[in-house]
């Protein structure tokens, strides 16, 4: 008897959480829809000198479901309103049956309804088809997950066609709009028209980034393009350039308030008229101890500038005397940009390089002036280049007199140069220029 009342107990307990989980999760859900909508006017408002907007928001809570309509409206200046209605049908949590994930807060299918003029254009380009399929997922720690799909399309008029192809797109944003991660798939697009045409291959990206700043956002990105193809049917400066094998990586950080990034691009082969014209291709570029509050206020003068430019009918040149105590700051901080690897393989040979330069003073009141910010900056870089490539360009005519001088050396069909900035002082290959 006493195991039956156990057991009835814990179907008791079972009932309450299954019953009550999802009223409980809708709750959970609304307070997080309302702090979407505050997250996307606070989004708006850095836009506010390009456009005007109005956010109206319904929610609808139910037990098990709940349905939620947010209309957004857009005026850029001098332009009619374009007006974006989004309707959200809201499963609650915790399970989602038939879902992935089993588990979460809630459920989310969005609807994008649009104007009659919008949906005339969107017929024909789609079809009966939906342009975009949005769904998202929120965990129980309030991070939302996204999952956005762009339906395929192609249009020809007037001898010209474009054709788009899917598009997916996986991000998710925490609570606090602070950390981002984000990757997708684009299978790429064609042009073709009388002025040219445009292929590109599949592209694939990702982005893991957190916000350390108002506007500054950190961290790690990474894309991939298999191919890009541009023609130009006159032939007046190319028939055609292919581009094949992009790839980029790039990281960033703060560190002691000071923003230091990488990037690592990389090009497969360069063909110009069927015409391997390089292949291989490589930059790897640092920025390191760039000052990061100096930059968030650059960027906030520039916007404000931009803002009251818009307001007035002959809007007046920036001030630059406002920027100049932000760029002193930058420079007293030390900045240096180095290119540790440049590198392209070419039928006449290797083209090689690298470079590393800073700002070093002990008095950056002296950076005001051009002519002492010349003599901070520190530079030094290889360069090496095959001679046959050189004959080819406007300076074969001079290159042997660059090679008596000791400009340049040659060493095995290649010309190097050691380049040495420092103090003012310009020196290549150990002969003093300044």
């Amino acid at each position: 008897m006493f195991i039956v009342k156990k057991l009835l107990f814990i179907v008791v307990i079972l009932a309450i959480v299954i019953a009550g989980g999802p009223f409980v999760s809708g709750l959970q859900a609304e307070k997080h829809y309302d702090a979407s909508v505050v997250q996307l006017e606070q989004a708006l408002q850095e836009y506010q000198h390009l456009i005007s907007y109005s956010v109206k928001k319904d929610y609808q809570r139910g037990w098990f479901q709940s349905q939620a309509s947010t209309e957004l409206q857009i005026s850029p200046k001098d332009e009619a309103p374009i007006t974006l209605n989004m309707q959200h049908s809201i499963q609650h949590g915790p399970v989602f049956w038939g879902k992935n994930p089993l588990f979460g807060l809630a459920s989310t299918t969005t609807d994008l309804q649009y104007s009659a003029e919008a949906q005339e254009a969107i017929s024909m380009l789609w079809k009966d088809k939906k342009p975009l399929v949005i769904s998202s997922v929120t965990g129980f720690s309030g991070e939302t997950t996204f999952d956005i799909q762009l339906t395929p399309f192609s249009l020809e008029e007037n001898g010209n066609k474009v054709e788009v192809k899917p598009a997916q797109i996986t991000a998710s944003i925490t609570p606090q709009a602070d950390k981002l991660n984000a990757s997708g798939h684009w299978q790429g697009m064609s042009l073709n028209s009388q002025d040219g045409t445009l292929n590109m291959g599949k592209m694939t990206f990702s982005s893991d980034k957190t916000r350390v700043l108002e506007s500054l956002w950190v961290g790690d990105d990474q894309a991939d393009i298999d191919f890009l193809t541009f023609s130009e049917p006159s032939g007046a400066a190319f028939r055609q350039v292919n581009l094949q094998g992009f790839s980029m990586t790039a990281h960033s950080e703060l560190q002691a308030e000071a923003i230091n990034a990488n990037a690592n691009l990389r090009f497969a082969a360069v063909t110009i008229d069927e015409e391997k014209l390089a292949s291989d291709i490589i930059l790897n570029l640092k920025l390191n101890n760039i000052a990061a509050k100096p930059l968030v206020a650059i960027q906030q003068v520039m916007t404000n500038w931009q803002q009251q430019a818009l307001q007035q009918t002959n809007p007046t040149p920036p001030d630059f005397a406002q920027l100049q105590p932000h760029f002193q700051a930058i420079l007293k901080q030390g900045p240096s940009i180095e290119i540790s690897k440049l590198h392209a393989a070419t039928q006449k040979g290797n083209v090689d390089a690298d470079l590393l330069a800073s700002i070093k003073t002990d008095n950056p009141m002296l950076l005001s002036n051009p002519l002492f910010m010349l003599g901070a900056i520190q530079a030094k870089a290889n360069v090496s280049v095959p001679k046959a490539l050189l004959m080819e360009s406007p300076m074969a005519p001079q290159l042997e007199m660059y090679i008596q001088q000791g400009v340049l050396k040659e060493e095995a069909g290649q010309l190097k140069a050691k380049v040495d900035f420092t103090d003012g002082s310009l020196t290549i290959n150990d002969q003093k220029m300044m």
